[in-house]
């Protein structure tokens, strides 16, 4: 449900109680009978409301004039802000006129007062008219005859105003000029205005009904008046009006309807008023004071809702949306640091606790100082949603009950605390669509999506999000029958989940070892360990899974074993016995790659190399002397020796590091510079993705230059510059 901010057009969709002023704003224009040019005007701050008012008054004229069968009152609606500069804003003022004069129900009254309007606009045009110049200024060369007789016969500016004012007596017609959005204009727009209606068109039976913010108007027309715009306005809007202010509740009665609209009946049998009551009281109702408040909260909290609703509390989500929508820095802010206000202070007594108090008191209170723009409702808003900082505060005002709020989901559990930000609304993937490729697509469906997400440089939010969710249903055998699946899946796409790109800043981490992560989660959803150790030799048994992803998910299951303190029971996920199973399942799988010339084929040597240098040396030079026999897969292999790094001097670069001890350990270096200047020459190095191919010339650079270089570190200029012509 996302709510445009376009303004009502019916009074009967009026909900802030404005209707009945709308239309006695009409009657006073209908009922004026005074041949003066009469000005009035409604000021209001911007996005107030000022259009839903002229589209109502704008009604009830309509119905007035049909009432009465009235055939002299004109209404024109002119838009000020469609135009480019002064000059055009003026003259398209009078041509819009002219045109609504020369409808069929006008024409035999108001012929003339159209042509003369013409007449008027066009004179401005080709002099470069500006507001305040009374007669024709010089003439372009470049302005036919026909035109420059049409000039002289009418001769200027003021004869044919006073040719226009006797037409538009006699004709009897009444104009409502209708002039909106004045403050959307730059200042000498807004001037330009108020000469057109001052002196300009200030035709008789005219009624113009001018809106704009006071205070962007005054400013414009400042240097009209000697720094005092106000008196200028006032000499010219005869009849002023401010916009009604909103009684509050009305905005806020508006609020809950939609409110109620997003989230349906999902709140109402966990729906805890007595704090919502304290997050709209103490710190909502602040902040959202007109409807286009309304809106923007709106519109941010429904597609939150509908993403989160399975994993946040709804009132934390809406005091945490109007912080994101009102207190943006504060949003920012919190995402970071806001961890340390989950929980609670335990209430023994000792100087550690004391530390901790302060140290949350006193973030709570600089963050509060440097980024809230509303300190008081920010803050309550703060301590409503984390009751650890009224806590530290010796306030007491909000309990923490752990195992209640853990149950509510709400955003002072540690636990639920980064769900609330998980799906921040920039680019993002829905988490519903994420559920449905993980649990619900077929199998052409999800290959499809994935590969549409690796063109988009979307993979790493894909797996960082299904991570995310897996990880709601860790040993709860939700979905457990569908792991098998997930893992077949994600293993026919490995080259898309394994993919070698740079990596977008210093810290970030590859999208494979986040696969894995991912994975890992994957295998949590089976409850039993006994059935997570079958499940998981099944699947390295099989052909389902490639190579490159069961040597990678290897690496990760055993790491634990590596640690001293690591103990074997049921907390871990899978046992060590299964471990030495896998490791020799992978061991037959490199065998069968190398016997049947398979191993060109791989997407990715690092972790085949990592695992075999770890558990069998001989297994190793074997899998290496196969590589050495095709150069695509050689390049694979001296890739894994190469790395990206940065470093600083006076300014920062990227370098690549060749590992010239690894790669002698293997191979003849002199043989794999041969090998891989063939690649270069014959083209085939085209084969290689992007971050490939620049490894395997940072190593031909390394080689062709080692003797003159004191590191083993190859700046990327370098590259560029070598190879510039291949």
């Amino acid at each position: 449900m996302l709510l445009n901010d376009k303004p009502i057009n019916k009074q009967s969709e009026d909900r802030l109680g404005r209707s009945a002023f709308s239309s006695k704003l009409a009657d006073i224009i209908y009922q004026y009978d005074k041949s003066d040019c009469f000005v009035m005007g409604l000021y209001g701050k911007w996005g107030a409301g000022k259009t839903s008012v002229i589209n109502m008054l704008t009604e009830e004229l309509c119905r007035l004039i049909a009432e009465n069968n009235d055939e002299n009152t004109i209404i024109l609606h002119f838009n000020p802000w469609l135009f480019t500069d002064q000059i055009q804003l003026i003259t398209q003022f009078f041509k819009q006129l002219a045109n609504k004069l020369k409808s069929d129900i006008y024409k035999k009254r108001a012929s003339k007062i159209a042509s003369n309007l013409e007449s008027y606009a066009q004179v401005m045009e080709i002099t470069s008219f500006v507001p305040g110049l009374n007669t024709v200024g010089k003439i372009s060369s470049f302005i036919s005859n026909k035109i420059r007789k049409r000039i002289a016969d009418n001769n200027d500016l003021q004869s044919i105003k006073d040719r226009i004012i006797k037409e538009v007596v006699s004709s009897e017609l009444k104009i409502v000029a209708i002039i909106d959005d004045i403050d959307r204009l730059n200042d000498e727009e807004i001037r330009a205005v108020f000469q057109l209606v001052k002196s300009l068109a200030d035709f008789p039976n005219m009624i113009y009904f001018l809106s704009f913010d006071l205070d962007t108007v005054t400013h414009a027309l400042n240097s009209v008046q000697d720094g005092n715009g106000l008196k200028f306005l006032e000499k010219i809007v005869q009849m002023p009006f401010e916009l009604p202010e909103i009684k509050g509740n009305k905005v806020h009665e508006y609020l809950f309807s939609k409110l109620d609209s997003v989230l349906e009946e999902d709140y109402i049998l966990e729906f805890d008023r007595h704090h919502w009551s304290n997050i709209f009281l103490k710190g909502v109702q602040f902040f959202i004071n007109t409807i286009r408040d309304a809106n923007r909260f709106i519109n941010a909290f429904d597609l939150r809702y509908k993403m989160l609703k399975e994993y946040v509390n709804a009132s934390d989500l809406i005091a945490l949306t109007v912080l994101q929508v009102f207190e943006p820095n504060i949003y920012k802010e919190l995402y970071g640091v806001g961890l340390q206000f989950c929980g609670s202070i335990p209430l023994y007594i000792g100087m550690q606790q004391d530390a901790n108090k302060k140290k949350v008191a006193e973030s709570y209170a600089e963050i509060l100082e440097k980024f809230a723009i509303k300190k008081e409702a920010t803050g309550n808003l703060l301590e409503i949603l984390f009751p650890k900082i009224s806590q530290c505060l010796d306030r007491y005002y909000y309990a923490y009950n752990h195992e209640k709020m853990m149950i509510e989901k709400r955003i002072c559990i540690e636990k639920c605390f980064y769900s609330y930000f998980t799906f921040n609304l920039i680019d993002e993937i829905p988490v519903s669509l994420i559920h449905r490729i993980l649990f619900e697509a077929s199998e052409d469906e999800f290959d499809s999506l994935v590969e549409t997400f690796s063109s988009e440089g979307k993979i790493e939010d894909i797996v960082i999000t299904a991570d995310a969710l897996l990880h709601q249903f860790k040993e709860t055998d939700k979905y457990k029958e569908k792991m098998p699946l997930i893992f077949k899946r994600i293993s026919n796409n490995w080259k898309f989940f394994s993919k070698e790109e740079e990596p977008k800043g210093l810290f970030s981490l590859p999208v494979d070892w986040r696969t894995c992560k991912l994975l890992e989660s994957a295998l949590y959803i089976i409850k039993s360990k006994e059935e997570r150790c079958r499940s998981i030799l099944e699947l390295f048994s099989g052909e389902e899974l490639s190579l490159e992803l069961c040597v990678f998910l290897y690496r990760v299951l055993e790491k634990p074993f590596t640690k001293e303190d690591f103990h074997d029971d049921e907390t871990s996920l899978i046992d060590k016995a299964t471990i030495e199973k896998l490791k020799n399942v992978l061991k037959d799988r490199i065998r069968v790659r190398m016997e049947n010339q398979s191993i060109r084929t791989l997407n990715n040597y690092d972790n085949i190399i990592y695992f075999l240098e770890d558990i069998d040396g001989m297994l190793l030079k074997e899998f290496l002397a196969c590589c050495a026999g095709d150069e695509l897969s050689l390049a694979g292999v001296i890739s894994t020796f190469v790395n990206r790094g940065e470093a600083e001097s006076d300014h920062h670069f990227s370098i690549w590091r060749v590992d010239k001890d690894r790669i002698e350990k293997y191979f003849y270096i002199d043989l794999v510079y041969t090998d891989l200047m063939n690649l270069l020459d014959n083209g085939k190095i085209n084969e290689l993705n992007r971050n490939r191919m620049l490894k395997v010339l940072s190593f031909i650079i390394y080689y062709e230059t080692r003797g003159a270089r004191e590191s083993e570190e190859i700046l990327i200029e370098e590259i560029t510059e070598r190879f510039a012509d291949n």
